[in-house]
Order: structure tokens, then sequence, then C-alpha cells
């Protein structure tokens, strides 16, 4: 599969988002010590993470027993597919519509509309 069609669940991307915070390898065992994994068994972490190499989000290297993890889909341009994707489809490809929306129907001071 091609990094460009990635499609991640929300589980799986809670795990990306701990091996994209790492900027490195991590272990099985790391990831379930994270907060995100707290109430999740191990064989779902793994299934995760399986799911995760197939659809080549991230490698996995062996070492012993022990497997380790690291991302090879960017964080960043994973962020502005998926932005790219939503503002295509609920503002029919306009970020100025996403824009005045956002602008609309939020609490933004003077100062943070300045700032952006």
């Amino acid at each position: 599969m091609r990094k460009n069609d990635i499609q991640l669940s929300d589980a799986e991307l809670e795990i990306m988002n701990i091996i994209w915070q790492a900027q490195g390898e991590l272990s099985t065992a790391q990831i379930l010590k994270s907060e995100a994994c707290a109430e999740w068994k191990r064989t779902t972490v793994s299934t995760f993470l399986s799911r995760l190499v197939e659809k080549g989000a991230i490698c996995q290297r062996k070492e012993g027993v022990t497997c380790y993890y690291s991302a090879l889909l960017d964080k960043a341009d994973y962020r502005e597919k998926k932005t790219k994707s939503f503002i295509k489809s609920f503002y029919d490809g306009s970020a100025k519509a996403l824009a005045l929306s956002l602008f609309k129907n939020s609490d933004l001071t003077k100062e943070d509309i300045a700032e952006l």
C-alpha cells in the first residue's frame, strides 16, 4: 500500500501518535505502558501493530523475542493528507470556508485571530 493511501482507524492512530511522539523505536512493552493503551490487552495492541506493519505505516524489527516498532509514515504528511480530505469532503475543497467556519463558531479572541 502506498503511504498516500494509508487509512488509519482511531485506535491505530492512537498507537501511531505514541510511536510518532517517541521519535524512535519502541517495544511492544513500551507501547503498552503508555496512557493511551492503559486499558488494552497485549493481544489487542499486537493486532493493531500487525495491521500498521501490513499497511506500511510502521516497520518492525525483532531482537530475540522482543519486537521494536518505528514509524514509516510521516506525521506531518499524514496530517496534511487528512486535512485536505476533510476540507474536500466537508467544505467543497474550500479552505476559506473552513476558516470562516472556525472563526464563526469558536471563542477565538482578538489575540488569537491576530496570531493566526
